[in-house]
């Protein structure tokens, strides 16, 4: 639910501010873009862009992330 992630998320952010570094895999984009700093986005198991939450959301440098932003199915 709602509460349960805003608690998350504050948990996370808790971690960061005191020099902790996370790695979290989601599907919710708009938690990636509370929480990121960098994105590694996979493909078929592979990692195929690397680049801030900045540029991926607002320039995806492959196919598959504009495709998966756009909210297409990845084939």
């Amino acid at each position: 639910d709602g509460e349960s992630k805003l608690q998350i998320e504050n948990l996370l952010k808790q971690a960061v501010s005191n020099d902790t570094k996370i790695i979290m895999a989601t599907h919710d984009l708009g938690q990636a873009k509370r929480l990121g700093e960098e994105v590694l986005f996979l493909h078929n198991g592979k990692i195929i862009e690397t680049s801030s939450v900045k540029t991926f959301f607002n320039k995806p440098q492959t196919v598959e992330a504009l495709t998966f932003l756009r909210g297409d199915i990845l084939r």
